[in-house]
């Protein structure tokens, strides 16, 4: 006779398989799908009347009537061709007016000078002393002491030749392609490569 007190026997878990490297992919593609045939079955459901596309409906106008002839006829006496009338506009379709407004004139541009000088309006020079307070306000809390201890981490004899070499091969590809080029680089600049290099591979690895 079984035991009823006895606790149930849990199922052993699932051995847990590693996915395959594009089941994204799959599982996106699955989605689209899902996506696609429930688009298709809204629109299939729908009446026909909302699945016709508009049709326009263009109304002909009469011809006009023929002119009566002349009896005598004269080569110098032209007649004017007879206007032309509009189509009728479709209903629900946007007017476009015939003749498009000029464009604005821009007299106020004339006022502005050719060459770049410094504000005088006290909006822009408000804003001019605020930049400038901003821009010097890193300067107040810089700590020598911390300053000094960066130096000393970073390997500063050995970007220096590395900037100093590099500076030297570009001066010598900017020499052999002649016409007095400059390098692509200057020393200050190979110096901020070299710092950057020696971040990028050894301060943070």
């Amino acid at each position: 006779m079984a035991d009823h007190n006895a606790m149930p026997r849990r199922k052993p878990l699932p051995t847990s398989t590693p996915l395959p490297a594009d089941w994204a992919k799959d599982l996106t593609q699955q989605f689209r799908n899902v996506l696609s045939t429930k688009r298709m079955n809204e629109l299939s459901s729908r009446p026909a009347s909302l699945r016709r596309a508009p049709t326009e409906y263009f109304v002909e106008s009469p011809a006009p009537s023929p002119l009566p002839q002349r009896h005598g006829f004269d080569s110098s006496v032209q007649t004017a061709p007879p206007p032309t009338r509009a189509p009728p506009a479709v209903p629900g379709s946007p007017q476009v007016p015939n003749s498009l407004p000029p464009p604005p004139t821009y007299s106020s541009l004339k006022n502005l000078p050719t060459v770049p000088v410094a504000p005088s309006d006290p909006k822009s020079l408000r804003f001019r002393s605020m930049l400038m307070s901003l821009s010097n306000t890193p300067c107040k809390w810089e700590n020598p002491g911390l300053l000094d201890e960066a130096l000393s981490a970073v390997p500063l004899q050995r970007i220096y030749d590395e900037a100093q070499e590099e500076s030297e091969l570009f001066q010598a590809e900017a020499a052999s392609m002649g016409g007095n080029l400059k390098p692509a680089w200057g020393y200050q600049d190979c110096v901020i490569r070299a710092l950057m290099r020696w971040f990028k591979r050894d301060f943070f690895q």
